[in-house]
């Protein structure tokens, strides 16, 4: 196939532009002793999970709400995962 063609056949192929991270939101980060999940594409989550600074998984919720209790977490740099059917997303998390 000459690359005119090829070019001319991606030029009509359109993938819309979604960027999932623009519409959840982790906050407070810093965060102290509650943290909460905004979602407003209506994504179901079905996980969520913080890893300390070595990769260990320090915390793991399966029962997925728009609040969860970090008080038990030191100070320190985290990575918190949300994982959906459709997506996963990892943040840098700021422990206080």
């Amino acid at each position: 196939m000459p690359q005119a063609e090829v070019d001319s056949a991606c030029a009509t192929v359109s993938l819309e532009n979604i960027n999932i991270r623009d519409q959840i939101t982790i906050f407070p980060n810093p965060a102290n002793k509650e943290l909460f999940i905004s979602n407003n594409n209506g994504a179901i989550i079905n996980e969520v999970n913080i890893y300390n600074q070595i990769g260990q998984k320090v915390f793991q919720e399966t029962q997925i709400t728009n609040t969860f209790d970090v008080s038990m977490l030191r100070r320190g740099a985290y990575i918190i995962e949300l994982i959906s059917n459709e997506f996963i997303i990892r943040e840098k998390l700021i422990i206080e």
